[in-house]
């Protein structure tokens, strides 16, 4: 907040601390803050453990000063715009609320009600041009990012494919056999094949599920 309404100097000093060319003139420009994160995505994780920590304390504790606080740490979010956290956020959040929350329908439905309302009303406070500008590419099948990513996904799926029980190895995209991309599981694939890929994941979907009965225990 401080890097987006605080006195200048203030924020350019906050801005330059953490962030790296080209993130740093994008941010001094006001268009996509980093937060305490190298560049916006960064950022955009970080905001989104606060949302986490809020949204759960809210939904368990139901008192409005940790709604408040929901609220607040959503701003964050929307001063870096990273679009691929706001997708896997709002799947996470909307999921957990459905199943976990232990409200009745009703509550559900007004709660969830207010809660797209207020997010509606604070876009139009923070800059989303980067949001809603990509939204509108992607439409148009026109966004740069998202089409190299395709681009690069096949190329990872073409190196699995050559070797998909050990993988490529790891750290080879220097070397030009690999191609990097923006992507944790389909890296997994391609660096270190079936073996890598269900060995992480595996463990991943254990501590879910091992999650999933914690909450469901302690609303019980």
């Amino acid at each position: 907040l401080l890097q987006a309404l605080g006195p200048q100097s203030v924020s350019e000093l906050l801005i330059k601390l953490y962030s790296h060319e080209p993130h740093t003139s994008v941010a001094l420009a006001g268009l996509r803050y980093t937060l305490t994160g190298p560049d916006p995505n960064v950022g955009s994780t970080i905001a989104a453990f606060f949302i986490v920590f809020y949204f759960v304390f809210s939904v368990q504790q139901r008192k409005p000063k940790y709604f408040a606080l929901f609220f607040v740490s959503l701003i964050p979010l929307f001063l870096a715009q990273g679009r691929t956290v706001m997708i896997g956020l709002a799947i996470c959040l909307f999921g957990y609320f459905w199943l976990f929350s232990g409200l009745r329908l009703r509550y559900k439905v007004f709660v969830f009600i207010v809660i797209i309302s207020l997010i509606f009303i604070s876009v139009n406070f923070v800059p989303v041009d980067y949001l809603t500008g990509g939204l509108s590419e992607l439409s148009r099948g026109e966004n740069a990012s998202v089409n190299v990513r395709f681009q690069k996904a096949f190329i990872v799926i073409d190196n699995f494919i050559h070797s998909p029980i050990i993988g490529q190895g790891a750290g080879l995209e220097t070397y030009g056999r690999t191609e990097n991309i923006d992507s944790e599981y389909l890296l997994l694939l391609q660096r270190h094949g079936l073996i890598g890929f269900v060995s992480v994941v595996g463990v991943i979907l254990f501590l879910m599920l091992k999650a999933i009965g914690y909450i469901r225990f302690s609303l019980s």
